[in-house]
C-alpha cells in the first residue's frame, strides 16, 4: 500500500472519487487510486511518497509518464489545508478550542488531549502559515 508524508500539512486531508486520505502527524496510507490522485498534486503540498522505488520494483507505481495509463479525468481533488473556521476567543471555553481543531483536520481525540493554551498555540502557528 502506497505510503506518503506531506512536510507542509501534517493533517492534511484530501478528498478524493476513491475516498479520504487523512494525514496524521504527516504521513498517510493511500490505495493504488489514491496514490495517483496524491502524486498528481501541485508540489505545495510537498508530498513524497516513501516506497515509490520499491513499489516500482514491484511494477505497481509507474516509473515515467510514458508507462502510466491514461485514467478517466477525475475532478480536482478537495484539499482541506487551511484553516477552515474562524478561531475562537482566547477567552472561548477548551470545547471551542476543541471544536475549532477538530474542525482543521486534528482528530477528537489529539484534540482533547491539550490544554486549552496548547490549543491557542497551534491555532498561532497554522496562522503563521
Amino acid at each position: 500500500m502506497p505510503t506518503f508524508t506531506s512536510g507542509r500539512y501534517p493533517q492534511l486531508q484530501v478528498n478524493t472519487n476513491h475516498g479520504t486520505v487523512r494525514f496524521v502527524e504527516g504521513r498517510a496510507e493511500a490505495t493504488d487510486e489514491q496514490a495517483s490522485v496524491l502524486r498528481a498534486m501541485d508540489a505545495e503540498y510537498q508530498l513524497v511518497e516513501e516506497n515509490a522505488e520499491e513499489a516500482e520494483a514491484h511494477g505497481t507505481a509507474p516509473s515515467t509518464p510514458q508507462q502510466q495509463e491514461v485514467p478517466a479525468p477525475e475532478p480536482e481533488p478537495e484539499v482541506v489545508d487551511e484553516v477552515s473556521a474562524e478561531r475562537p476567543a482566547k477567552s472561548a471555553p477548551k470545547q471551542a478550542w476543541i471544536d475549532w481543531a477538530v474542525a482543521n483536520g486534528m482528530s477528537a481525540d489529539q484534540a482533547e488531549d491539550l490544554t486549552k493554551d496548547q490549543l491557542i498555540e497551534l491555532a498561532a502557528q497554522l496562522a503563521e502559515e
